[in-house]
């Protein structure tokens, strides 16, 4: 009798467990469903601290200051330990994604063949390359230069992905998103594995600077000047005006050796400058974060980060120049803008963490 109800509780089991696996299945796909696709452009962001963080550490050991000297250690230590789960954090967000992806590929392939959401895909690539470029520095250069040639031919793929949606050149969907991907190649340079020559990373350097020069006038004139306006979402991605020219400026100092007498040094300062003037005339940080969060408040992060960093990075040609340290007021100015984009990320996941709790579902690339 003992052995029979066994057998019988058993085959109960048996049969309920196609059931209960469907039930889990759809658990799991409704919690993957609160990851819109605009939520790669946080992943972005979130790893771009991972690069703010890196950079403060390293003036901190090639340009120290004598304020900073007996807290150097502690500095040091902080930086890695911040750009370590900065790093994590931002793979766990891209395993996620791809995770969804396999789980939904037909709704995950309709929005990629989207002219407005095609582009926020690259942000997937940008951030894989960020990711190995870390990896890089803490555990193994060889794992490194495999995710960097993954992420490479993979931002290739997505690129040749928007470009079909490029050939329709419908003006009005030519978003602030649409520097992303030919621009955005321009970070493979910059993460390169072998970036201390300028052969490997000169390529993706110049179709950047390409890219840039094409793409200004067409983004610039929708923005301002086609009908309909841009909605809420893309407004908040006006902020990557000013990304380019701070990449590429990034890119041209660190990478391709550019020093204050080359004009490009300038020209690409000036830009950034202009269009952080421009986004500032048309809205403020403090009045983006007050209305009702959207994951495309994200942008900020990213352009964030590279704006801060092109502003030091263009500050230290000057004291190089004059064979001396930095001034303590750049060095306050790198620190106090590390803490500021550091804020703003911690706000902004705050944010979509607490809408998401609150039940705000957002769909498609919201």
């Amino acid at each position: 009798k003992e052995v029979g109800r066994r057998e019988g509780e058993m085959a109960r089991e048996y049969e309920a467990w196609p059931a209960q696996r469907d039930r889990g299945m759809v658990k799991l796909q409704q919690a993957l469903d609160l990851l819109p696709v605009r939520i790669l452009g946080l992943n972005m962001g979130i790893t771009g601290l991972a690069i703010l963080w890196s950079t403060a550490r390293d003036f901190l050991i090639y340009e120290p200051s004598s304020w900073t000297g007996e807290w150097i250690p502690v500095l040091v230590g902080l930086c890695n330990i911040i750009a370590i789960c900065a790093t994590c954090v931002g793979a766990s967000i891209l395993l996620l994604f791809v995770l969804k992806m396999g789980l939904n590929w037909e709704a995950t392939r309709k929005d990629a063949n989207d002219a407005e959401y095609a582009p926020v895909f690259c942000m997937a690539s940008i951030a894989l390359l960020v990711i190995g470029s870390q990896i890089g520095y803490y555990l193994e250069k060889g794992i490194a230069e495999f995710i960097w040639c993954l992420a490479v031919a993979l931002h290739v793929l997505l690129v040749v992905n928007w470009g079909g949606q490029l050939a329709k050149f419908d003006i009005e969907v030519f978003y602030p998103t649409y520097f992303v991907p030919p621009v955005g190649i321009a970070v493979a340079a910059l993460t390169c594995p072998n970036s201390g020559t300028c052969e490997s990373a000169a390529p993706f350097f110049c179709f950047a600077v390409v890219a840039y020069i094409l793409m200004l006038p067409l983004c610039f004139y929708r923005a301002h000047f086609v009908e309909p306006a841009l909605n809420d979402t893309q407004e908040n991605t006006y902020i990557i005006f000013a990304d380019p020219p701070a990449l590429l400026l990034n890119c041209w100092i660190t990478v391709m050796g550019g020093s204050l007498y080359d004009p490009w040094t300038h020209i690409l300062f000036v830009l950034m400058c202009v269009f952080l003037v421009a986004v500032a005339v048309r809205f403020t940080i403090k009045q983006t974060l007050s209305k009702s969060f959207l994951p495309s408040q994200a942008a900020w992060l990213f352009s964030s980060v590279m704006i801060l960093k092109a502003f030091v990075l263009y500050l230290s040609l000057f004291a190089d120049a004059e064979g001396r340290e930095l001034h303590w007021w750049s060095t306050c100015g790198l620190w106090a803008g590390v803490l500021t984009v550091t804020g703003m990320a911690a706000v902004i996941v705050y944010r979509y963490v607490w809408a998401v709790s609150n039940g705000v579902k957002f769909t498609g690339g919201a």
